[in-house]
């Protein structure tokens, strides 16, 4: 009985040790093949990996076009030396990360943002833009590309309201407001350009009651006094251009401009919502529930 425990246990302890042998052979073979083995790309499109990740020839031709916008191709040792750099970039790259630089920095925060966005768009600016696409957004954004009306507009300012109805009295259908220039109290203003003038500047020169009356006066008529800024106004209609939607062929470079701008806004926006979708948000109900507080808002 003895005999065969001490067969047993040497059996039980030589099979122990053969799986740990296996064990140990095992794992050698695993740590050797996790330093001997290479990435592998059959594409053909990774120039190196840097810590196991890749420099691709994407990187590569972006690098080339923006160290040499002069033209022209580069040598084989200049795109080495591109390379290299590529390699720089990413190990500091990875030692930012290591670092915490993103979180902790708002300035390179916005740059990685600002990239990101600038890579999200390149497909759109890359793409070609074809004249017939160009004139079917012009007929339909006609709106965009009207001109304004625009009113030129004369205006005399008065302290008192007296002073102001005398000098309207004075005048008639076919006066010009200068004949009155000279009446007591009358202030010219010479801030105003006699030229014609959009909605918006109109009230950044005369006000909002004021330009409200010029802009419901006929050519050359005179209105009541109005009160605004400073006093009271007369004001005369000296010229009207009615608003005008330039021909298509005299603003292809401010159509293209518009549509790539539009363009690239609309594709920013696809992107945020896609990524919106295939992420998981979660606002903190307790700052959210506070008006004021968050400005934050969930995109549908």
């Amino acid at each position: 009985m003895t005999k065969w425990l001490s067969v047993s246990r040497r059996v039980v302890i030589s099979a122990s040790s053969g799986r740990i042998v296996l064990a140990a052979f095992g794992l050698i073979l695993a740590l050797a093949g996790a330093r001997i083995e290479q990435p592998h790309d059959a594409t053909g499109e990774t120039l190196a990996w840097v810590n196991e990740r890749p420099v691709t020839r994407d990187q590569l031709g972006r690098a080339e076009r923006r160290l040499n916008r002069g033209g022209g191709s580069l040598g084989e040792a200049e795109r080495r030396s591109v390379i290299n750099m590529l390699i720089d970039e990413e190990l500091l790259l990875q030692r930012a990360e290591a670092l915490g630089v993103v979180e902790a920095d708002p300035g390179v925060r916005k740059s990685i943002v600002q990239a990101t966005i600038d890579r999200v768009v390149d497909d759109f600016s890359a793409a070609p833009v074809h004249p017939g696409q160009l004139e079917e957004f012009y007929r339909g954004h006609q709106a965009v590309f009207t001109r304004p009306a625009r009113v030129a507009v004369a205006a005399l300012r008065f302290n008192g309201l007296e002073e102001a109805l005398a000098a309207r009295a004075a005048t008639n259908s076919d006066s010009s407001l200068a004949v009155v220039a000279d009446s007591p109290g009358a202030q010219p203003l010479p801030q105003l350009p006699g030229s014609p003038l959009p909605t918006h500047a109109l009230r950044r020169y005369l006000g909002p009651g004021p330009a409200a009356v010029a802009l419901s006066l006929m050519p050359g008529e005179i209105s009541q006094p109005v009160k605004g800024a400073g006093g009271f106004y007369l004001i005369q209609v000296t010229e009207v251009i009615p608003a005008s939607l330039p021909n298509y062929q005299d603003i292809v470079a401010v159509v293209r401009q518009e549509y790539l701008s539009r363009g690239r806004e609309v594709a920013l926006t696809s992107k945020l919502a896609a990524l919106w979708q295939s992420a998981e948000v979660q606002f903190n109900p307790r700052v959210a529930a506070q008006p004021g507080q968050y400005a934050g808002q969930e995109r549908q």
